[in-house]
């Protein structure tokens, strides 16, 4: 508990910087992220040596995705084809790892340019999104060590109980509600906001859920080690995955 806790400080510390003042920082934050989220999923699917060329083809495709976000469409289908080939070809590349890696790649490659999208309209709206993302993390976490009785799903992940998801969601709404209403993100709709305040923690548990089935799938407990008491990259950003995506479905839907 205390190594968490502390972990969580000091990423914030690293983080707080680049979000709050962008420039060259941001860039370095969001390539870390990238890069290490790629390395760490290779890792994971590789058998008897580290998948080099998959990597690489992945920081290849997510560099165009990140440059040019009109492209990802034209970039899927041609990514799909390469994995497929990867497969046939090498033995230690099955189909499961070329569909894993595609649904990764766009889960990931839509996360860095909603990311960017929301950072440039106004920086605040990605504390908004975090509020919604980890607040449902860490209060369903503690929560759950108070109150939680009943497993949520014990198949994909034994620790989480439905009091901590409830007791998590209703926190995350109303810390991220009020931060949305103290900023007055209401000049950006309020339907937006009251929609997004209530769906995005239950999109950042559902991105939990399925991060967690791909690693029970990979029989692996984290995706790495990076951070102490936490996991590595892809297992602090499974929610915010999933609540960026949504968030920007939901602006261009409404």
């Amino acid at each position: 508990m205390k190594q968490r806790i502390l972990s969580a400080i000091v990423m914030v510390a690293v983080c707080l910087y680049p979000l709050l003042f962008g420039g060259w920082s941001l860039m370095v934050l969001v390539c870390f992220c990238t890069l290490t989220a790629g390395y760490e999923l290779v890792k994971m699917i590789s058998k008897d040596r580290f998948n080099i060329l998959v990597y690489f083809l992945y920081l290849f495709f997510m560099a165009i995705a990140a440059y040019d976000k009109s492209k990802l469409p034209a970039l899927i289908p041609l990514f799909l084809m390469v994995l497929y080939a990867i497969s046939i070809f090498d033995k230690d590349f099955s189909l499961q790892d070329a569909c894993l890696m595609l649904s990764m790649y766009i889960v990931l490659a839509k996360t860095v340019q909603g990311f960017i999208f929301i950072y440039n309209t106004n920086k605040l709206l990605i504390i908004y999104i975090l509020l919604a993302a980890f607040v449902c993390d860490a209060a369903a976490y503690f929560c759950g060590m108070a109150f939680g009785k009943h497993k949520l799903n014990e198949r994909i992940s034994p620790k989480k109980t439905i009091e901590g998801s409830i007791g998590g969601w209703i926190f995350a709404f109303a810390i991220s509600f009020a931060f949305a209403y103290f900023n007055n993100f209401f000049g950006f709709g309020k339907l937006i906001f009251a929609i997004n305040s209530i769906v995005l923690p239950l999109a950042g548990m559902i991105g939990d859920l399925a991060f967690s089935l791909i690693k029970r799938t990979y029989g692996i407990k984290d995706y790495g080690n990076l951070i102490p008491g936490h996991g590595g990259v892809l297992d602090r950003i499974d929610s915010l995955c999933f609540c960026l995506m949504l968030f920007v479905a939901i602006v261009g839907l409404l």
